[in-house]
């Protein structure tokens, strides 16, 4: 719901009272957040409906998770639907992706780390194994970036921002770990 009249700088102080705890800017800003549902179900209709009322749902919850996670980084450059509208194409972007990816069954391949490929399908599977036994062995946040960027497709900025870290820490330590890998596997 657009409030008439409420310009950007209102929304930066709706979004700073409300974190402050502002029982009158909470309400206020939860009508705004009104709009996710409608967002999401314009978007899928716009990609031919790949996501079921409860899928729906879900993102919609998503969504909402995301946009009171981030509200820090609101600065303002547009009114708070603009805003929400832009998170929500993101969560429903994600698990369009995160379909498409569960369709083809995407894993972490030994090839990924540089090694060679097994020629036979068991020697194949003994190898993706031991990949995947060594990157339980790694640091969780390690692990953490290297299941997003492989698993989930993710950028690095976004991993960045999930972890709030720089960009390029990110892929130093996904690189990090990838070479901790490729390390122990030469090892074995």
């Amino acid at each position: 719901m657009v409030l008439p009249g409420a310009a950007p700088h209102d929304d930066v102080r709706l979004i700073r009272d409300s974190a402050r705890g502002d029982t009158s800017s909470r309400e206020r800003l939860e009508q705004r957040l009104s709009c996710i549902p409608r967002l999401l179900a314009a978007r899928n209709r716009a990609l031919g409906r790949p996501f079921t009322p409860s899928q729906l749902e879900d993102l919609a919850q998503e969504s909402f998770v995301r946009v009171l996670s981030s509200l820090g980084a609101f600065r303002g450059d547009a009114r708070v639907e603009t805003w929400i509208a832009r998170v929500c194409r993101f969560v429903i972007a994600d698990a369009f992706r995160l379909r498409e990816r569960e369709r083809r069954n995407v894993e972490l391949e030994p090839e990924m780390l540089g090694l060679r490929i097994a020629p036979c399908q068991q020697e194949r599977s003994a190898l993706r194994a031991a990949v995947e036994a060594l990157a339980a062995e790694l640091p969780k946040e390690e692990l953490r970036i290297v299941e997003l960027r492989v698993h989930g497709q993710w950028t690095f900025e976004r991993i960045a921002a999930l972890l709030q870290v720089k960009p390029n820490a990110a892929k130093a330590r996904y690189y990090r770990a990838l070479a901790r890998l490729r390390r122990r596997m030469e090892r074995e």
